[in-house]
């Protein structure tokens, strides 16, 4: 294993993902019965999102005019919180995610596409592929078949390609012109389709890998920005997140899609030794991330069973191995700020 710095950490294999509905138990005394739905409609929130066209020149993070030649000019509307959802698992473990009061508007399964459900005795839902949210498709690494993406699906760039813990990352090339050639074919076919594509969230420093990726995107005729930036963040204090985040939207002021994050530091911060600690920093936290009008999405780190969280710290848990929810989990999902 190499050593991981502070914002390193291991990340699940390529998943395949469907979410359907059911009955929700009540997990926690603090949270009542809640009577899941098939739908709902979330909030418009379109209107809050900035024009942002800015973006970094090759040379180093400083602020500069958005290269217009270089990058895609389409934007995301702002959805907010959603679910990393580690889809190897049975979709039924995924239904208390789904309340009629839910707040978690998408979802997304480190893979192309969404599993169909196949469910016997249900036609109705039989063959469907979506929660009441919006499945978001990823480039996982040079590996990924693209085909498979939904067209009507924003696309995440590659899964911390610079990363190559015993498969649980996407490991790629460590030559940032080899990364390039494969961003050139796999990603930007679809930037120039008008699609939009985050940029690849790597598992090191994101401000000095991206810096690099765009220099060397940069220096080629035929590549094209991301639309916005995807990025990881593992710490253990909401100040420390607060900076990390905001210092790379300064470096490339382009919108952020902070696709995970939790409390748990694989760099030297200390953990929390309380499960209250992390339900004050997910209050804290999503709070601050919701106030921000750059942050278009995130999603917390810790859906699915104990295997799935890939040595983060267990107090971070949305849910028990049977599906239901802890009570981190019924907060994140449906009061999170408290």
């Amino acid at each position: 294993m190499f050593p991981l710095s502070l914002y390193d950490r291991p990340q699940p294999n390529t998943f395949i993902f469907a979410f359907i509905f059911i009955i929700g138990d009540s997990i926690s005394p603090k949270y009542p019965d809640i009577t899941l739905h098939k739908s709902r409609q979330l909030p418009d929130w379109s209107t809050q999102v900035p024009n942002v066209l800015s973006d970094t020149l090759r040379g180093g993070p400083l602020p500069a005019v958005f290269d217009q030649s270089k990058g895609s000019s389409h934007t995301e509307a702002r959805v907010g919180p959603g679910v990393a959802w580690p889809g190897r698992l049975d979709p039924s473990l995924a239904t208390a995610f789904c309340g009629s009061t839910s707040s978690l508007g998408w979802y997304w399964n480190w893979a192309p596409s969404p599993r169909r459900i196949t469910l016997a005795g249900n036609a109705k839902l039989a063959g469907s592929a979506g929660p009441p949210g919006q499945f978001v498709a990823m480039i996982y690494n040079d590996g990924t078949d693209t085909s498979a993406i939904p067209g009507d699906s924003p696309i995440m760039g590659f899964n911390e390609p610079d990363g190559c813990e015993a498969g649980t990352q996407g490991c790629m090339s460590a030559d940032m012109n080899a990364i390039v050639d494969q961003w050139i074919k796999k990603a930007v076919p679809f930037l120039r389709k008008g699609r939009s594509v985050g940029s690849p969230a790597p598992a090191g420093n994101t401000v000095d890998w991206l810096t690099r990726f765009f220099a060397a995107c940069d220096a080629r005729q035929d590549c094209v920005r991301p639309t916005f930036i995807t990025m990881h963040a593992y710490v253990s204090t909401v100040q420390a997140l607060k900076d990390y985040v905001t210092s790379v939207h300064r470096a490339f002021g382009l919108p952020i899609w902070l696709t995970e994050f939790t409390c748990h530091s694989f760099g030297g911060q200390s953990q929390p030794t309380t499960q209250q600690q992390v339900h004050d920093f997910m209050g804290a936290s999503t709070k601050w991330l919701d106030d921000q009008p750059f942050i278009q999405r995130y999603s917390w780190f810790g859906a699915g069973q104990k295997q799935d969280m890939f040595a983060v710290n267990d107090f971070c848990r949305l849910q028990r191995d049977d599906g239901s929810l802890t009570a981190l989990g019924w907060q994140y999902t449906y009061n999170r700020h408290d």
